[in-house]
């Protein structure tokens, strides 16, 4: 997995940009699960921009927009990991 791969060369900070997610089950949702624990029990942090409208909805009904950091922007989430 690439996220593993760059954890064990130190690095902290993801920024997913999700903006040609057309659609996501929820496998998919798993998988993001997945991959934002294993960055924070590293130590680090994963964030989420551009979010399609549907992708987002979804994001809500599962109440997943609570645990991830959301940005609508691919600049504000690097401000946000670097603030």
């Amino acid at each position: 997995l690439w996220v593993s791969h760059q954890l064990d060369k130190d690095q902290k900070k993801f920024v997913f940009n999700l903006a040609e997610i057309e659609y996501i089950n929820s496998s998919g949702l798993n998988v993001f699960i997945k991959i934002f624990t294993r960055i924070r029990n590293n130590g680090g942090e994963l964030v989420f921009c551009q979010v399609p409208d549907k992708i987002n909805k979804l994001l809500l009904i599962t109440k997943l927009n609570n645990i991830f950091n959301i940005h609508d922007s691919e600049e504000e989430a690097i401000a946000h990991l670097l603030g």
